[in-house]
């Protein structure tokens, strides 16, 4: 089994690196939290069914409410997967009344469930992000150190029993700068595999010839094969002290222009770019990472 430590959102994984199930921890009676954070990215994302899917199976659990750790099967919505593992990590949140992280105990267990989950269900190939969000949360990078581990700890235990893990690989997803303490942290036990590497392994584009300047008659200005890409500016320092001071959260509900700027629960400071179709725009975080969110969804 292959643990690779991803530099990548886990809901911006490639087609070659498809899973079979995504990995999200929530709370035991599988409601949202409403307010901004990873429950609002991954409706995002999800679509905005998801409320009623996790709904619809926790009407088969008795008591609607699921043990801590344990894992339900929940149908992949727009997600690039077979299907969501909603892992119960907390009790419930009523109100607005969050409830503490859980420990690195829970963790360690939820990610062995998860790993048993799928593997009974063939899945060959799973993702994992950052789990473990909330208040009082462990340093992110250290929770993803956790999920790698538990991960070998998994092989290790189908080792002891003489069974297969089934499971091939497993990706551990972190697009922001902890990926860099995490990969420190676990250089031992994972492949690290960067954006930045994977684009300069790619062979370099050889450029088009370049046309000189005409001598008879032309306007003696030279001419590109076609429209040049730039890549979106990134923000300045200035620009993310102030937003960060001003507390202007994301808000899906909100309607977004070109220039706007705005705090994400997980991604930081961002700036609109562009609004390439109705209820999307493009976006450039602090980190540099280039996104593309929903807007105007109220």
């Amino acid at each position: 089994m292959e643990v690779t430590l991803v530099h990548r959102s886990i809901y911006a994984l490639p087609s070659n690196q498809r899973v079979g199930c995504i990995v999200y921890d929530g709370a035991a009676d599988m409601q949202l939290w409403p307010g901004p954070g990873p429950d609002l990215e991954l409706t995002e994302h999800y679509g905005d069914t998801l409320q009623r899917a996790l709904d619809t199976e926790l009407r088969q659990i008795e008591g609607r409410l699921l043990p801590i750790p344990s894992i339900v099967r929940v149908h992949p919505g727009r997600l690039h997967c077979n299907f969501l593992a909603w892992a119960a990590t907390r009790p419930p949140e009523p109100g607005t009344d969050r409830t503490p992280a859980p420990s690195a105990e829970i963790l360690q267990q939820t990610v062995l469930e998860a790993l048993r989950f799928a593997a009974q269900r063939s899945v060959e190939r799973i993702a994992f992000p950052a789990l473990g969000a909330g208040p009082g949360e462990l340093p992110r990078a250290e929770r993803l150190a956790i999920i790698v581990r538990a991960a070998h700890a998994y092989q290790d235990e189908c080792t002891k029993a003489g069974r297969a893990p089934v499971v091939e690989e497993v990706l551990v997803c972190e697009a922001g700068v902890a990926f860099r303490e995490a990969k420190q942290k676990v250089a031992h036990l994972a492949r690290a595999e960067e954006r930045e590497a994977r684009a300069a392994a790619a062979p370099p584009k050889a450029s088009a010839p370049k046309k000189a300047a005409s001598s008879g008659g032309g306007s003696g200005r030279s001419r590109t094969a076609g429209p040049v890409k730039h890549r979106a500016p990134a923000l300045t320092s200035d620009e993310i002290a102030r937003v960060k001071g001003s507390g202007e959260r994301y808000d899906m509900r909100r309607t977004y222009g070109e220039g706007d700027f705005f705090v994400h629960p997980k991604f930081g400071v961002g700036k609109v770019v562009s609004l390439p179709e109705a209820h999307q725009m493009n976006c450039v975080f602090e980190d540099g990472s280039e996104r593309k969110l929903v807007h105007a969804r109220g």
